[in-house]
Protein backbone atom coordinates (compact mmCIF):
# COMPACT_ATOMS: atom_id res chain seq x y z
CA UNK A 1 0.00 0.00 0.00
CA UNK A 2 1.41 3.40 -0.85
CA UNK A 3 1.05 5.75 2.35
CA UNK A 4 1.77 9.09 0.20
CA UNK A 5 -0.47 9.10 -2.40
CA UNK A 6 -2.00 12.62 -3.82
CA UNK A 7 -4.95 13.22 -5.89
CA UNK A 8 -5.23 16.87 -7.54
CA UNK A 9 -9.04 17.93 -7.55
CA UNK A 10 -9.73 20.60 -10.50
CA UNK A 11 -12.35 22.57 -9.01
CA UNK A 12 -12.36 24.97 -12.54
CA UNK A 13 -10.89 25.32 -15.89
CA UNK A 14 -9.21 28.18 -16.62
CA UNK A 15 -12.10 31.03 -16.23
CA UNK A 16 -11.95 34.98 -15.34
CA UNK A 17 -10.42 35.22 -12.06
CA UNK A 18 -12.80 39.12 -12.40
CA UNK A 19 -15.99 37.37 -13.32
CA UNK A 20 -18.91 37.05 -10.68
CA UNK A 21 -20.84 35.04 -12.31
CA UNK A 22 -18.20 32.33 -12.50
CA UNK A 23 -16.71 32.94 -8.94
CA UNK A 24 -20.25 32.27 -8.30
CA UNK A 25 -20.40 28.74 -9.98
CA UNK A 26 -17.18 27.50 -8.79
CA UNK A 27 -17.95 24.67 -6.72
CA UNK A 28 -16.71 21.27 -6.28
CA UNK A 29 -18.53 17.76 -5.00
CA UNK A 30 -16.36 15.35 -3.82
CA UNK A 31 -17.05 11.50 -4.79
CA UNK A 32 -14.85 10.15 -2.18
CA UNK A 33 -13.65 10.97 0.98
CA UNK A 34 -10.23 12.80 1.20
CA UNK A 35 -8.16 15.17 3.25
CA UNK A 36 -7.72 18.50 1.75
CA UNK A 37 -3.77 19.50 2.40
CA UNK A 38 -2.95 21.80 -0.80
CA UNK A 39 -4.48 24.88 -2.40
CA UNK A 40 -3.51 26.17 -5.92
CA UNK A 41 -3.70 27.83 -8.84
CA UNK A 42 -2.44 27.93 -12.72
CA UNK A 43 -2.50 30.90 -14.31
CA UNK A 44 -3.88 30.81 -17.86
CA UNK A 45 -4.11 34.52 -18.38
CA UNK A 46 -1.74 37.39 -16.99
CA UNK A 47 -3.21 38.75 -14.01
CA UNK A 48 -3.19 42.64 -14.92
CA UNK A 49 -5.02 45.00 -13.11
CA UNK A 50 -4.52 44.00 -9.41
CA UNK A 51 -4.34 40.92 -7.52
CA UNK A 52 -7.43 38.34 -6.78
CA UNK A 53 -7.77 36.83 -3.85
CA UNK A 54 -9.28 33.58 -3.99
CA UNK A 55 -10.84 32.00 -0.65
CA UNK A 56 -11.37 28.11 -0.33
CA UNK A 57 -14.15 27.10 1.71
CA UNK A 58 -15.80 23.62 2.42
CA UNK A 59 -19.60 22.99 2.92
CA UNK A 60 -20.67 19.57 4.89
CA UNK A 61 -24.16 20.76 3.26
CA UNK A 62 -23.89 22.32 -0.70
CA UNK A 63 -25.71 25.66 -0.81
CA UNK A 64 -25.69 25.73 2.94
CA UNK A 65 -23.00 28.23 5.17
CA UNK A 66 -24.39 26.30 8.34
CA UNK A 67 -21.18 24.29 9.60
CA UNK A 68 -18.79 25.56 6.71
CA UNK A 69 -15.13 25.83 7.15
CA UNK A 70 -12.48 28.38 5.60
CA UNK A 71 -9.75 26.06 4.16
CA UNK A 72 -7.83 29.32 3.31
CA UNK A 73 -6.84 31.59 0.67
CA UNK A 74 -4.28 32.08 -2.15
CA UNK A 75 -3.36 35.40 -3.31
CA UNK A 76 -2.19 36.05 -7.17
CA UNK A 77 -0.48 38.87 -7.37
CA UNK A 78 -1.03 42.04 -10.30
CA UNK A 79 0.97 41.05 -12.96
CA UNK A 80 1.72 37.39 -12.63
CA UNK A 81 2.43 35.44 -15.61
CA UNK A 82 0.49 32.62 -17.25
CA UNK A 83 2.10 29.53 -16.40
CA UNK A 84 2.72 30.45 -12.90
CA UNK A 85 1.73 27.89 -9.87
CA UNK A 86 0.66 29.25 -7.06
CA UNK A 87 0.02 26.56 -3.76
CA UNK A 88 -0.65 26.44 -0.24
CA UNK A 89 0.11 23.85 1.99
CA UNK A 90 -2.74 23.87 4.80
CA UNK A 91 -1.03 23.51 8.20
CA UNK A 92 -4.73 22.14 9.04
CA UNK A 93 -5.77 19.31 7.10
CA UNK A 94 -9.50 19.18 6.32
CA UNK A 95 -11.75 16.05 5.70
CA UNK A 96 -13.97 16.59 2.92
CA UNK A 97 -16.81 13.86 2.68
CA UNK A 98 -19.73 13.10 -0.63
CA UNK A 99 -22.39 15.49 0.01
CA UNK A 100 -20.20 18.21 1.08
CA UNK A 101 -19.36 20.78 -1.20
CA UNK A 102 -16.02 22.86 -2.24
CA UNK A 103 -16.49 26.61 -2.93
CA UNK A 104 -14.33 28.91 -4.48
CA UNK A 105 -14.58 32.67 -4.21
CA UNK A 106 -13.03 35.53 -5.73
CA UNK A 107 -12.64 39.50 -4.13
CA UNK A 108 -10.21 42.10 -4.89
CA UNK A 109 -11.40 41.68 -8.84
CA UNK A 110 -8.49 41.40 -11.57
CA UNK A 111 -8.55 40.80 -15.63
CA UNK A 112 -6.59 37.29 -15.75
CA UNK A 113 -7.35 33.93 -15.48
CA UNK A 114 -6.65 30.86 -13.31
CA UNK A 115 -7.36 27.48 -13.23
CA UNK A 116 -8.33 26.35 -9.22
CA UNK A 117 -7.77 23.05 -7.46
CA UNK A 118 -6.77 21.20 -4.57
CA UNK A 119 -4.65 18.80 -3.54
CA UNK A 120 -6.03 16.04 -1.53
CA UNK A 121 -4.88 12.39 0.23
CA UNK A 122 -7.21 9.55 -0.22
CA UNK A 123 -9.03 8.50 2.86
CA UNK A 124 -10.18 4.77 2.79
CA UNK A 125 -13.47 5.32 4.58
CA UNK A 126 -16.32 3.00 3.28
CA UNK A 127 -19.73 4.25 2.69
CA UNK A 128 -20.71 3.15 5.69
CA UNK A 129 -18.82 5.95 7.45
CA UNK A 130 -20.72 8.44 5.46
CA UNK A 131 -24.03 9.34 6.59
CA UNK A 132 -24.91 10.85 3.16
CA UNK A 133 -23.91 8.21 1.07
CA UNK A 134 -27.65 6.11 -0.24
CA UNK A 135 -26.97 2.76 -2.21
CA UNK A 136 -28.39 3.21 -5.62
CA UNK A 137 -31.12 0.20 -6.54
Amino acid sequence: MYTDQKNDVVMAVANSVADAAFAAATRNHPATPATVRRLWATVTTVISTAASVITFTYRPTPGSATGQVTLGTLTIPNTTAVGKFLYKNLTSAQKIMPGGELVASFSGGSAGAATLGVTTDPSWDSEGNNTNAIASA
